[in-house]
């Protein structure tokens, strides 16, 4: 018996079935078979239902992948990040082989640069492969649908493009420029590495996970089905961030000069084999193979402005108490004064005028020319990355 037998046969074979869809709050076909198991109901169709339940299409996976190298290439671009680089870049485009899954990724100072950095992937890849590019799928932004779309005219290359505001239909490109943000994050976090060396970060996370074995390739790298013979060794990894010294090539002109300096590990180099490390103090980049590691070293110190990252006591700082506002402010601990600088007094002459100094809130004239600590200014920039 359904929820509503207790009306009548006649009540219910008299009214219409879409009438009792209104009455019963519009609810669906399943639920009114179960509501009026008497009634015999069929297929209707209610525009209110249509304007007002309307959902978007789901999106299962894609179970097929590519065949044979770059015959489908997935690219996006990277929205621009509020802090730009220290090279000025606040964008990165990624292409993404789909047999491979290898990733390419260039770094932009702004979106119109996109037209050149595609042209010189697609040359790149004409010539590193007998197979040229056939298909590129990218989402239905701007960038790509101008100069870019022309340029896929001019080298025989089809374009296809999701809808509007469906970034679904681009889900590998957007899935793999998650997973780059995602690692980037974590190798600048564990470092303490100050925000604007992202481009950093995310270059080594694409060499990286080029390297390691994909889960969608059933665990084989990407860059080995794109290249069978690259030895994924070459370079042994290093942690991102740490403290390095390079070795000072050519004969130095002192003979009792220091033989390395000390730099930042930053990456490594897709052209060279060594490690790049950058100087913050100078603004050098260098690509070394004779570099030493202190891998459990971070180059710069955690920063306590940032509420992700983890605290460490800060230096302690003397710092005298106010008369004024030790009584008015009863939660605040009392701070300990400072100790007593030692002065040293000369006792006046009884011959020579005793001079009255002017009143001045310096006292490094009566204090002892001892030297004294010099505090190293405490880093202020977040740590914190979108």
């Amino acid at each position: 018996m359904g929820c509503i037998s207790w009306i009548s046969y006649r009540l219910l074979s008299a009214v219409s079935i879409i009438d009792w869809h209104r009455r019963l709050g519009h609810a669906p076909l399943p639920i009114l078979k179960r509501a009026l198991p008497d009634v015999p109901l069929r297929e209707f169709s209610c525009e209110s239902c249509i304007y007002d339940k309307q959902h978007r299409s789901s999106f299962p996976p894609a179970c097929t992948r590519s065949s044979t190298p770059l015959s489908l290439v997935h690219s996006d671009v990277w929205s621009p990040y509020r802090v730009p680089s220290i090279f000025g870049f606040r964008y990165f485009v990624t292409f993404i082989d789909d047999y491979s899954r290898t990733t390419w990724l260039y770094l932009l100072h702004d979106r119109i640069e996109l037209t050149s950095v595609f042209r010189a992937f697609l040359l790149e890849m004409r010539t590193q492969f007998a197979t040229p590019l056939r298909v590129i799928r990218t989402d239905n932004a701007r960038e790509y649908t101008g100069r870019t779309s022309n340029l896929c005219t001019e080298f025989v290359v089809i374009h296809q493009t999701s809808c509007a505001y469906t970034p679904q239909q681009n889900g590998v490109a957007e899935r793999k420029n998650r997973h780059l943000l995602d690692v980037a994050r974590s190798l600048m976090f564990q470092m303490h590495v100050l925000i604007e060396y992202w481009n950093f970060a995310v270059s080594t996370v694409r060499h990286l996970i080029n390297r390691l074995p994909s889960s969608v390739l059933n665990f084989v790298p990407p860059i080995q089905l794109l290249y069978p013979s690259t030895n994924l060794t070459s370079l042994t990894p290093r942690i991102f961030g740490c403290v390095c010294y390079v070795h000072l090539l050519g004969s130095p002109s002192d003979k009792l000069a220091p033989r390395a300096a000390k730099y930042m590990f930053v990456g490594y180099s897709r052209t060279q084999k060594g490690y790049v490390c950058y100087s913050p103090s100078d603004g050098k980049l260098v690509v070394s193979a004779d570099v030493t590691f202190c891998e459990d070293q971070p180059f710069h110190l955690p920063s306590t402005t940032s509420s992700s990252a983890p605290s460490i006591p800060r230096p302690a700082v003397p710092v005298t108490p106010s008369l004024s506002s030790s009584s008015s402010s009863p939660h605040v601990p009392p701070q300990v004064p400072p100790p007593l600088t030692r002065v040293y007094s000369r006792r006046p002459s009884k011959d020579a005028p005793v001079t009255q100094l002017p009143a001045t809130s310096d006292t490094s004239a009566t204090a002892d020319p001892a030297p004294s600590l010099q505090l190293i200014p405490w880093p202020t920039t977040p740590l914190s990355i979108v």
